[in-house]
């Protein structure tokens, strides 16, 4: 039995995502799982050393704020586009040019949590 010890289930994905810095930079990643808390990022070494300067392994010293637009499919095959603002909370190298983002949304909207968790309890009906 596995016990959740997250406020809010989570469910794998595989959607592309556009990631705005506060200076304007732009990257793209891949939102590899969704939370109504927050969202996981699959990305290069060069879009993670763009959103995370300095010590990539750890958590950031200093709160780095972004902007996540992706897009999500619904049961009914139509898509809505969700925009958020995150916060990084840390960074993982799996592999040589493999990392992991973790990103907490900042004052998520009613309507933009509501989207985001019917994807996630659709998503984990399937599992």
């Amino acid at each position: 039995m596995v016990f959740e010890r997250r406020q809010y289930p989570r469910t794998e994905t595989e959607v592309p995502a556009t990631i705005t810095m506060d200076g304007g930079a732009r990257f793209s990643a891949v939102v590899c799982n969704l939370s109504c808390a927050g969202l996981q990022l699959a990305c290069d070494r060069v879009t993670a050393g763009g959103i995370v300067p300095g010590a990539l392994l750890g958590t950031p010293l200093e709160m780095v704020q972004l902007g996540v637009e992706f897009r999500l499919a619904s049961l009914a095959g139509s898509a809505v586009d969700i925009r958020v603002r995150c916060k990084v909370m840390g960074a993982t190298r799996l592999a040589e040019n493999v990392y992991r983002i973790s990103l907490q949304y900042l004052d998520i909207d009613a309507a933009t949590f509501e989207r985001i968790d019917r994807f996630v309890s659709a998503g984990l009906a399937l599992a």
